[in-house]
C-alpha cells in the first residue's frame, strides 16, 4: 500500500516537532486524536516539511521548534502566516523542569533538593552554554564557517571556551574570517553570555528563562509532563491546566 501526503496529514491538526521526546510527551499530555504529532528529526526538517506542505493542507499543518539561541519570536505567533511556532524557552525540556512534579514522581526527595541538584548542574554548564551562544553569534555574523559545537561537558572554563573557538582548525582555511573575530572580541562575547547565564541562575524562574538550560538539566534531574502557557491567535491556541500529578493541553481549531 502506497501512502501519500494526504494519508500523512489525516488529522484536523498535524504538528511536526524536532524529536521523539517532544512528540511522546505532547502526545501523552494532550491525548487528543484530533492532533497528529510527528517527529521530523531536527529544525531544518521541521521547517522544510511545513514550508513544502501542499497549499490545500497548509491550514492544518504546523511546526513546533525549540527557541535555542534565536531571538524570542513569540510575537510572530499572532501573524496569520505563522505556521512554525518557536517556543519562548531555549529547549522543549525546559517545560519539563517542574520540581514539585519531579519530587512527586521520585517520591524520595523534596522539590528544593531536586532543584538544588539541577541548578548545580546548570552552573557547571554555564561556560559551555556561553561557548555555544558565542558560536551561534559568530555563525550569524560569518555564516556557516565557524568551529563545531563542543560536546556537553567539554567546556568548563573561560580558557577552555576560548581554546575551542580561537584554536579551531576551520580558521586555517579562512584567515580573513578569523581576523573579524579577534581573541579579545571572542573573550568579550563569552563574558557577555556568561554574565547573562549567571544572572538567570539566581532568578526564581531560571528554568523558563529565554536562554536557559533545558536538555542537559533534564538529563541530570529527571523529566515529567508540565508546561508554560504560550499563545497563538490564528488557527491554534495552546492552553494548560496543571497540578502536581497531571498536565493537560489542548489545541483548539478556530
Amino acid at each position: 500500500m502506497k501512502l501519500t501526503v494526504w494519508d500523512l496529514y489525516f488529522a484536523p491538526i498535524n504538528v511536526w516537532v524536532e524529536d521523539n521526546l517532544t512528540r511522546a510527551v505532547l502526545d501523552a499530555v494532550w491525548g487528543d486524536p484530533k492532533i497528529h504529532l510527528m517527529a521530523a528529526g531536527g529544525v531544518v526538517a521541521v521547517n522544510g516539511l511545513v514550508t513544502e506542505t501542499p497549499p490545500r493542507l497548509r491550514g492544518s499543518v504546523f511546526g513546533l521548534l525549540d527557541g535555542d539561541f534565536r531571538p524570542d519570536k513569540t510575537a510572530d505567533w499572532w501573524k496569520a502566516d505563522c505556521r512554525v511556532l518557536k517556543l519562548p524557552v531555549h529547549e522543549f525540556e525546559n517545560l519539563l523542569l517542574r520540581f514539585d512534579v519531579l519530587a512527586a514522581v521520585a517520591g524520595t526527595s523534596k522539590p528544593a533538593q531536586i532543584e538544588s541538584v539541577a541548578r548545580d548542574y546548570a552552573r557547571s554548564a554555564a561556560w559551555w552554554m556561553a561557548c555555544k551562544a558565542t558560536l551561534w553569534t559568530m555563525n550569524n555574523d560569518l555564516g556557516a564557517i565557524v568551529p563545531a559545537d563542543p560536546g556537553v561537558g567539554a567546556v568548563t572554563s573561560e580558557t577552555a571556551a576560548l581554546e575551542v573557538i580561537t584554536k579551531a582548525a576551520v580558521w586555517t582555511a579562512h584567515p580573513g574570517r578569523r581576523a573579524l573575530w579577534t581573541d579579545a572580541k571572542v573573550q568579550a562575547e563569552l563574558a557577555t553570555w556568561k554574565a547573562i547565564y549567571d544572572a538567570e541562575l539566581v532568578s526564581t524562574g531560571w528554568t523558563l528563562e529565554r536562554r536557559s538550560f533545558g536538555t542537559s538539566v533534564v538529563t541530570s534531574a529527571g523529566s515529567t509532563r508540565s508546561g508554560r502557557r504560550p499563545a497563538c491567535q490564528h488557527r491554534l491556541r495552546l492552553t494548560r491546566q496543571s497540578t502536581m500529578r497531571t498536565s493537560e493541553r489542548e489545541w483548539h481549531v478556530k
